[in-house]
């Protein structure tokens, strides 16, 4: 299970007030309330698996969400 969360930048960016109806959006309105693992964003936020793929690698590559490893889980 991957768990994903929004880096510095994430955060900045989730508060902007001028955002599209996108699958990356929707991320990162909703990783700005919780961390949360594909199968719970795909669950919440209604996106198909295929889109929230594509909008997690194209917001991983542009350095607004990173993955959280197994070390970090554990001290949560």
């Amino acid at each position: 299970m991957r768990i994903y969360s929004l880096t510095p930048l994430g955060f900045k960016m989730a508060r902007s007030v001028r955002t599209p109806n996108s699958p990356e959006w929707k991320v990162v309105h909703f990783l700005d309330k919780r961390d949360a693992s594909d199968e719970q964003l795909a669950e919440f936020t209604g996106i198909d698996r295929g889109s929230l793929s594509a909008a997690l690698r194209h917001l991983k590559a542009r350095g607004v969400v990173r993955e959280i490893g197994r070390e970090e889980i554990s001290e949560l």
